[in-house]
C-alpha cells in the first residue's frame, strides 16, 4: 500500500527564513543598545553614539546577513581600535553566541 506525503518544504524554508531574519535583527538590536550604553569613551556630542545602528537582515545569495555598527562617523574606527575604547567588538562577542538560541525561540522550539 502506497502512502502519500505532502511536501511542506517551501513553508518550512519560509518559516525558518523569517525566524532567522528576526533572530539576526533581535541580536543586532541588543548589540546596538549595549554599544551605545556600555562604552568607556566620554560622550561629548552624541554623534558617535547616534551613529550606531543596524540594518535589517536580508538574504544575500544563499545566506541571511545583517549589518550593524557606526555607518556615518569616520572616526569610529579610530575610537574602536586605536584609542582602545572598543565599543562594537565587545558587544558582538557578548551577543553573537546567542543567535542560534534566539532563532530557536522564534521558531517556537
Amino acid at each position: 500500500m502506497a502512502s502519500k506525503v505532502q511536501w511542506e518544504g517551501d513553508k518550512v524554508f519560509s518559516e525558518v527564513g523569517k525566524a532567522t531574519a528576526l533572530g539576526i535583527d533581535q541580536i543586532l538590536a541588543k548589540c546596538v543598545i549595549d554599544a551605545k550604553t556600555e562604552h568607556a569613551f566620554e560622550n561629548r556630542t552624541g554623534v558617535l553614539e547616534g551613529s550606531i545602528r543596524s540594518k535589517p537582515a536580508e538574504t544575500v545569495g544563499t545566506r541571511m546577513v545583517g549589518e550593524w555598527g557606526s555607518f556615518s562617523v569616520e572616526y569610529a574606527l579610530y575610537v574602536e581600535l586605536l584609542e582602545g575604547y572598543g565599543f562594537l567588538r565587545p558587544q558582538a562577542d557578548k551577543h553573537y553566541p546567542n543567535l542560534a538560541e534566539q532563532i530557536r525561540k522564534n521558531l517556537g522550539t
